[in-house]
C-alpha cells in the first residue's frame, strides 16, 4: 500500500513539473506598429494628438501649412486648363488642314506639321493633368492620417516645425493597432514541434487568464538555440507593450 501512494505521489509531483515546463515567460507586444512620416515638405501648422491617445482610421494626425499646397493647385490647374485649350485648337487646325490637303490647297509636308503640332498639343495637355494631379495629391498629403484605427504612441512633431522630404530622421507620429496584441517568448525545438498556428493557448497577464492563439512559430534558432513563439489575443485597454506575461501551452 505504502509502494503504491509512493508511486501515485511521485507520479503526481512528476505532472506538476510538466505543467510547470509548459508555462513559458514572455512580454506584450504590439501586433502592428507604423512610424508615419511626411511624404512631402513644409512647416507643421497643428499636431493633433498626443501620445496615448486613441484614433479611427483616416484621423488626422500633423497638418502642414496648406497655403503653397493650395497655390500650387491653382497654378497647375490653371497650366492644365491653358494647355487644354491650345489642344483644342491643334485639333481643328489640324482637322481644317486635313480637309485643305484633300482639296490640294496645302501640301503633304504642311500637313503633316499640323498633325505634329497637334499631337504635340495632345502631350502637353497630358503632362498639365498630371502636374495638376501630383499637386492635388500633395495638397492630400499635407495632412498626415493614421492607416487604421489604433493609438498613438509616440509624437515627435511640433507646431511651426520645417519638415524637408526625405531628411527627416525621426517619424512624426507612432501609431499602433492596439485591438490586437502579441505575447513574445521563446521555447525549445521540442516545445515548437508540438505546436501549429491557430493553436489554442492561455495566455496570463496581470494575474487574469486570458484566451489567446498561436500567430506564428519560429522556423529559425536564434543565438541562444530557442524558436520565436507570439501568441496572438485581445487586450485589456490599459495594457502595455513590455508587459512580463506568461503562456500556458496546452
Amino acid at each position: 500500500m505504502k509502494k503504491l501512494l509512493l508511486v501515485a505521489a511521485l507520479a503526481s509531483a512528476m505532472a506538476s513539473a510538466s505543467v510547470v515546463a509548459e508555462n513559458i515567460p514572455a512580454k506584450l507586444d504590439w501586433s502592428q506598429r507604423v512610424e508615419l512620416g511626411s511624404l512631402v515638405s513644409g512647416v507643421i501648422s497643428k499636431v493633433h494628438v498626443a501620445e496615448g491617445q486613441k484614433v479611427k482610421s483616416g484621423a488626422a494626425l500633423v497638418s502642414f501649412d496648406r497655403r503653397s499646397f493650395n497655390a500650387d493647385v491653382k497654378r497647375a490647374a490653371a497650366v492644365a486648363d491653358r494647355a487644354k485649350l491650345a489642344e483644342e485648337e491643334a485639333l481643328l487646325d489640324a482637322e481644317r488642314n486635313e480637309e485643305l490637303y484633300e482639296r490640294t490647297v496645302i501640301s503633304d509636308r504642311e500637313l503633316k506639321l499640323s498633325q505634329i503640332d497637334s499631337r504635340n498639343a495632345q502631350a502637353e495637355a497630358a503632362i498639365a493633368r498630371a502636374e495638376l494631379l501630383r499637386a492635388r495629391i500633395d495638397l492630400e498629403r499635407a495632412t498626415v492620417r493614421s492607416p487604421f484605427a489604433g493609438t498613438v504612441v509616440a509624437v515627435n512633431a511640433a507646431k511651426g516645425q520645417a519638415v524637408v522630404n526625405g531628411l527627416q530622421s525621426l517619424p512624426l507620429v507612432t501609431v499602433v493597432d492596439s485591438s490586437t496584441m502579441l505575447a513574445v517568448a521563446e521555447i525549445d525545438a521540442a516545445s515548437a514541434a508540438k505546436l501549429a498556428i491557430g493553436d489554442a493557448v492561455k495566455l496570463e497577464v496581470r494575474g487574469q487568464v486570458i484566451d489567446a492563439a498561436v500567430k506564428s512559430i519560429g522556423m529559425e534558432a536564434n543565438a541562444n538555440g530557442k524558436y520565436a513563439l507570439r501568441i496572438g489575443f485581445s487586450p485589456e485597454d490599459t495594457m502595455r507593450a513590455g508587459e512580463a506575461a506568461t503562456i500556458q501551452l496546452p
